[in-house]
């Protein structure tokens, strides 16, 4: 943001998105490459979840609204011909809008569900929140009340 070094400054409406982070695990059943059958592969499981929830946006926000789900981290494995029995994923959602924010979140847990459950997984997918906080949207009559900046660092 452009603004004088050592102030605070503040604007009205819209400001920062709200923002939740979650782990995700999911349990598959490791095994050798050469018996796929006899495997519940995570990976496949995880890159179907990932493609999948890259649709949330584009099918359950009303156009105009804003929401981001991105995928920051996927691990899993240790050798290119062994299944492995997990996969570790991390996520963000972002929204402005509260209702839009719990539309995605909702649809975000039932995906995974859902995609485990297709997949033939014998234990549910652990989903932890690692962190959960509101948008900033700041009331148009107090900014416009107050001077400029606020206050200077001293």
């Amino acid at each position: 943001m452009r603004m004088k070094t050592g102030t605070v400054s503040i604007h009205s409406g819209r400001l920062l998105t709200s923002a939740d982070a979650f782990d995700v695990c999911i349990y598959g059943r490791g095994g050798h490459g050469s018996a796929l059958q006899t495997c519940i592969d995570p990976i496949g499981i995880g890159a179907t979840i990932i493609t999948r929830l890259q649709t949330i946006v584009s099918r359950e926000v009303i156009l105009g609204e804003m929401a981001v789900v991105s995928c920051g981290s996927i691990q899993a494995g240790h050798a290119a011909n062994i299944i492995p029995d997990q996969l570790d994923l991390k996520f963000c959602v972002q929204a402005y809008d509260p209702k839009v924010r719990e539309r995605v979140l909702s649809t975000f847990e039932r995906i995974i569900e859902a995609e485990c459950q297709a997949a033939g997984v014998v234990e549910k997918p652990l989903n932890k929140s690692t962190l959960s906080a509101p948008a900033t949207i700041n009331d148009k009559a107090t900014v416009e009340g107050s001077p400029k900046y606020l206050w200077t660092i001293l």
